[in-house]
């Protein structure tokens, strides 16, 4: 039985959503798998986000201004993870909790980002329609509604142990840190559970091999005994991620070997423009945009943003 955070549930089995892996060598230094995304993606974003941030110069200064400013996109997800993580809490304590008036509120959170507060759209001058807005809020109804009727119904039966749980291990020279949503154990098998408020991604299946990892690691678990769920909340489906002994190998490997390439980076390299850099929270900075820059305004369908 692995061990629980919350004294007031007693049922058998286990579940964690979400896991936040962080990769530490120093204090100062972290890994995460947020940060693998940025460094395969684009190393300058990746060093103005992680590097040149934190030195004393204008660049520097701008960049930690910009840094301030929140996608639309991105709200609504936390808003959904939020929403879900206050539902679970209130429902494992006894405690009628209303995802309806957490989407109406996230709704309102949306709108006055949008109208009142840095908003990253309007920064990099992104066409924002009032149909677009729509979309959003409506699909942070949906997801939670899907997450109520189609997943927490089999979750519910297992036990519980706590929401944004931050768990330990050592890898090499490297500390990881999961910082857990969710975590489930049915019978001998512990299962990880991601939720997804957006579209399916080419990620989806590292992360959660990361996620099986970390509570491998921190409950003495072999890869039999563990496998994650990736519940994609817009689309209605789920995916499972089983680790084998090889692929665990193997992600560690590039985990260490890309820590390595993180931490050697020492000046800012070229960027990798895109058409999805309009959404990125650099794009006013970067003069490897200059292109993409002639266009003024940006017109983005709801497509774009799931």
């Amino acid at each position: 039985m692995l061990k629980r955070f919350c004294s007031c549930c007693r049922a058998d089995s286990i579940y964690i959503i979400k896991i936040d892996i962080v990769c530490v060598k120093t204090s100062e230094k972290l890994w995460s798998f947020s940060k693998s995304q940025v460094w395969n993606t684009c190393k300058k974003k990746y060093y103005y986000s992680y590097i040149k941030r934190y030195e004393n110069d204008e660049l520097a200064n701008q960049i930690n201004i910009v840094q301030k400013y929140r996608s639309i996109y991105f709200a609504k997800g936390d808003f959904i993870h939020q929403a879900i993580a206050g539902y679970i809490n209130s429902s494992k304590c006894g405690v009628t909790h209303n995802l309806k008036f957490d989407a109406e509120n996230a709704t309102k959170k949306i709108l006055r980002l949008f109208n009142e507060e840095p908003c990253l759209e309007k920064l990099n001058e992104v066409l924002v329609t009032k149909e677009l807005i729509c979309s959003v809020t409506e699909d942070i109804h949906s997801c939670l509604q899907t997450f109520q009727k189609s997943f927490w119904p089999q979750i519910s039966s297992y036990s519980y142990i706590g929401v944004e749980k931050s768990i330990y291990f050592s890898l090499g020279d490297w500390r990881i840190t999961g910082k857990i949503d969710y975590v489930a154990e049915k019978g001998d098998e512990t299962i990880v559970v991601d939720w997804k408020s957006g579209s399916q991604s080419e990620y989806d299946s590292k992360q959660a091999l990361v996620y099986c990892m970390c509570v491998m690691h921190e409950f003495g678990l072999p890869e039999e005994n563990v496998r994650a769920e990736i519940a994609y909340l817009s689309l209605g489906k789920k995916g499972n991620i089983r680790p084998s002994a090889s692929i665990t190998q193997a992600m560690e490997t590039r985990i260490i070997n890309e820590c390595e390439e993180m931490f050697s980076l020492n000046e800012e390299p070229e960027g990798n423009p895109s058409d999805s850099c309009i959404f990125c929270q650099y794009y006013t900075l970067c003069e490897d945009l200059a292109d993409l820059k002639k266009k003024t305004m940006h017109s983005i369908s709801s497509e774009i943003m799931q």
